[in-house]
Parts: C-alpha cells; structure tokens; sequence
C-alpha cells in the first residue's frame, strides 16, 4: 500500500466510497477541495500499488492555529480494504506529520456508536478526556424562544477578560470540557493565560451573562459560523437554566437583527456532556442528537 499527499485528480475514485459513513451521508465531498489546498493540512491517501489510481483510504491532519494540537479527521477506509491495517497508518502519519509541524498532541472526535474507530484510537494511545453532545432545536417552531428573553446577556469586551477566565477557572462545565471548545468541528483548547480568550474576544465570539453590578458573569457561550452563516455554539456554560435560556436567546436574537446573518430554522451547537447541561437541554426541548468522544494523544 503506498501512501502518498492526495492530488486533485484522486477526488473522484476517494468519493465513490465516501457516500454512507453516516445515516444522512457524508461531507467529505464538500471538504475535499479545501483540505487538499490548505497549508495548514495535509491530506493523505492510500493507494493499491497493484492497481495504480484505485484509492483505498484517505484522512486530513490540520494544525489547529496556536500551532500545539494537530487535528486529526476525515478517516475513510474503502470497504474492500478493511482490516488490513489501513487506518492505524494514517493515524500514525497523522501522528508524525503534527510532529514534524511541532504540535505537542493530537486530537480527533469520534461517536459514541463507532466502537472500531474507539478501538482504533485507543490502539494508538489515545485516551477519551471528555465528551460531547451535538444538539439543535427549530427556532421558529419552539414556543421557548419565540420571544426572546434574553436578560443580561451581551457580548463580552476586552473588561471582560478577567471575569470570563474567573468563572472558567472555577467552572465543573469547562473542567469537564477539558478546557476545550468547539469550531467548525474542531476542538480548540482554551488556554486561559494565553491570547486565545483575548482574540476571541476582539472577534466577538463570546457571550456573557452579567447581572447588573457586571462585576462578575453568571454565564458564558463561545459563538462560530457554520457554512451556511448561523451562529452556532461551540461551548455553553451556565449556573442555571435560565441563565442558559438567556443564553441561547440572546445568539438567536443576534444571529437574526445585529448581525444580518441569513436566517436559519436551526441552532446547532454543542454542549460539554454533565447531567446539569443534559437536563436542561431536554427542559428547553433542544434535540440532542448524538454523543462524541474528545480524544487525545500528548507526544
């Protein structure tokens, strides 16, 4: 098996076997082109060397932006070439390519239903350091948010810097979250004595809930954009529900009036897996839709 940097021309025979890997499909499709372009990645295939084009595997390594973690996702294996291996090499390339960009781990999600990918990561030394549940609800059906009430809740300034990483440091949902939160798919950690809050904060990604002294904050969510332009949340943290509904409202409410974004039925986002967030959700009628496993690997 040879394994070589993908070529364009690789697109369509990777595609033919990239079309199920989930219940509604798959989105390597509309990634391919972006990872095989990006200089912050590297996108693999395997290739049968007996019959030359015929790929039997495929996987993308990102180096997250801090330049510490790199991503590893993507991972396809071709039905006719399992259990042969396949996809603990590209871990291991994977692996070997954050090395060599100078990344200090390496991290990747899988779903709690995929026990040979589970077995795979672990195989390689991966450990589970938490877990993730992906959710959505109809904004315009739920009567929860059809008028927002959105309370104190604002978004965070540079003043706010001291009291965001307060809360965070004392917080059971962030120590649960493993200091991470999500982007596009992707764990970033929050590393509070680095720049990273201070830029997510000049970016206007994060939102707080502050009662009227705004000496202290009572909640806090990380926002990001998906493809179609929503807001989503990437990270929810709230001493309450209402607090969380507050929340929640306030990213609606932004996404549809300050903000102009298109708008959307649909609020994804994606919570830290602890019994107070699960209850909640269920309370405010958010769908849960599935679990994920965080795991890393610290070279």
């Amino acid at each position: 098996m040879k394994f070589r940097h993908a070529k364009q021309s690789d697109k369509n025979n990777a595609l033919k076997f990239c079309t199920d890997t989930f219940e509604w499909g798959d989105y390597i499709e509309e990634v391919w082109d972006d990872w095989n372009s990006d200089p912050n990645g590297y996108l693999t295939v395997a290739e049968e060397e007996e019959d030359s084009g015929v790929i039997a595997a495929l996987s993308h390594a990102y180096i997250c932006p801090n330049r510490k973690r790199v991503w590893l996702e993507g991972v396809r294996v071709n039905p006719n070439f399992r259990r042969r291996s396949i996809g603990t090499e590209l871990i291991k390339r994977m692996v070997q390519y954050g090395k060599e960009q100078g990344a200090k781990e390496a991290a990747g999600l899988v779903s709690v239903k995929n026990l040979a990918s589970q077995a795979m990561m672990e195989k390689n030394g991966f450990v589970v350091t938490s877990r993730w549940t992906y959710c959505y609800i109809s904004t315009t059906a739920s009567t929860v948010f059809q008028k927002p009430d959105t309370g104190q809740a604002r978004i965070a300034t540079s003043k706010d810097r001291e009291i965001i990483g307060n809360y965070l440091k004392q917080s059971q949902i962030f120590r649960a979250a493993a200091e991470n939160y999500e982007h596009l798919w992707r764990w970033y950690r929050l590393d509070l004595s680095s720049d990273i809050l201070q830029n997510l904060i000049e970016n206007r990604k994060i939102i707080i809930m502050t009662p009227h002294n705004h000496s202290i904050i009572e909640g806090v969510a990380i926002i990001n954009k998906n493809g179609n332009n929503m807001l989503r949340i990437g990270y929810i943290d709230a001493f309450d529900i209402l607090t969380l509904r507050r929340l929640i409202a306030f990213v609606i409410n932004l996404a549809y009036s300050e903000l102009g974004e298109k708008k959307s039925e649909i609020l994804q986002m994606f919570i830290t897996h602890t019994p107070f967030l699960q209850s909640a959700m269920g309370a405010l009628a958010i769908d849960q839709y599935g679990q994920f496993l965080f795991y890393t690997k610290e070279f």
